[in-house]
């Protein structure tokens, strides 16, 4: 897996692999804040069912309040009979239709509340009617019957009543409460507990992909710094073809520029390879000695074999009469082998290139050339260097290297 995502990646462009590590990095992190967002809503849900709930146990709160205030009131005016007492019970009466109306609307909001206010709206205007009744027969005349009242615990009993069905509703307000805060906390834990886990993931997935990117931008760039230290006197091909080897097969601009480098290499070789064979000529041109032109020109055939490592090196010159090559000299045993041997002149396509180029010309894998009129050229060697002999600038012949291998 590891290396087929190597391969995958070598093929795409550096600007394209900036890309694939912005979208690792934002889709997890994206996702994980999508998450959060989602629990972060639910948590605001639960708070607001909270409010509601806090807000119905204080409003079932003052109706029980209420209750109370009723049942004081009246007991203080029975045993003073001042109407001062009934101030209390007068204030109640006039906050309990408000009060119902809004504890009536908390409940029914609530998704699952009890909603059992009726019985509690009934007993407490029950109540209230029953102390007005009681009130104006005690102004009307003596207080035996309201006393009666107050003696037989009728009122205490009622007033128990409402107390209870009051507090099994504060009771389930409670216990949804409770529940809701369990709810709330673990929701909380979870989402801090994943922030940390998506924090994490995204700075692991960070450091993989930009170990991965900087990898993949700093390894070829320290083979290409380490081959051009082998760019000296001579030009290492071989040596800086295996160190660039690995980034060669990249698709990427790395990969594009190593190749290009490889070429420069064998570019520069070339040259350096023709310089020193110009020079070996000068010095052997400059140096006739009792040999005459053809000792000099054996001289020079031997000398570039050497410098260039080719295994033969021929001077080939252009007979305009007959359209042929001359052999004029050659390197080694070729030279009594050759000398003056006439050639087609389409027998050597690469020495016609550099001939009419005026350039250096170069040809490669020549026995994998299988067509019949090529196997007389094809046992020359199997590659070849033309560079080409000018005179004032007009071309007369070629200095040909040839490789068997």
């Amino acid at each position: 897996m590891d290396r087929w995502t190597a391969q995958w990646g070598d093929q795409l462009p550096i600007q394209h692999k900036v890309w694939v590590v912005l979208l690792l990095l934002c889709v997890p992190l994206s996702a994980g804040i999508a998450i959060h967002l989602y629990l972060v809503q639910q948590l605001l849900g639960l708070q607001e069912q909270r409010q509601e709930l806090m807000l119905a146990e204080e409003q079932i709160q003052v109706l029980g309040r209420i209750a109370i205030d009723i049942e004081d009131g009246f007991r203080g005016y029975v045993l003073t009979q001042e109407p001062a007492f009934l101030a209390p019970l007068a204030e109640a009466e006039a906050k309990l239709e408000q009060a119902l109306s809004d504890t009536t609307k908390s409940l029914s909001k609530l998704s699952g509340s009890p909603n059992h206010l009726a019985p509690i709206e009934q007993q407490l205007k029950g109540l209230l009617r029953s102390k007005h009744e009681l009130i104006a027969d005690i102004q009307k005349g003596p207080a035996d019957k309201a006393l009666a009242y107050v003696r037989s615990g009728e009122g205490l009993r009622l007033s128990d009543l409402l107390r209870e069905d009051v507090r099994t509703i504060e009771d389930r307000l409670k216990r949804q409460r409770n529940s809701l805060n369990e709810r709330a906390d673990a929701l909380s834990q979870r989402t801090f507990v994943g922030l940390w886990i998506t924090l994490a993931g995204v700075v692991a997935l960070g450091w993989v992909v930009s170990r991965i990117l900087a990898r993949s931008l700093t390894d070829p760039i320290t083979r290409l710094q380490s081959a051009t230290a082998r760019i000296g006197a001579q030009v290492d091909v071989a040596g800086i073809t295996e160190l660039l080897a690995n980034g060669r097969g990249v698709k990427d601009e790395l990969g594009q520029l190593a190749e290009a480098y490889l070429a420069m290499a064998r570019r520069i070789q070339t040259n350096f390879q023709e310089i020193q064979a110009l020079d070996t000529i000068g010095k052997e041109v400059n140096s006739i000695g009792s040999d005459d032109l053809e000792g000099v020109l054996r001289r020079i055939t031997d000398r570039a074999v050497e410098l260039v490592q080719a295994d033969i090196c021929l001077v080939l010159l252009r007979d305009e009469r007959v359209g042929c090559w001359i052999v004029e000299a050659a390197s080694g045993e070729w030279n009594d082998r050759l000398k003056k041997w006439v050639m087609p002149w389409e027998e050597l396509p690469v020495c016609v290139q550099a001939f009419e180029t005026r350039a250096v010309a170069t040809g490669e894998w020549f026995r994998s050339d299988k067509w019949p009129q090529m196997v007389q050229r094809n046992l020359i060697g199997d590659s070849m260097l033309a560079i080409p002999l000018l005179a004032q600038g007009i071309p007369f012949g070629v200095l040909s290297f040839l490789n068997e291998r």
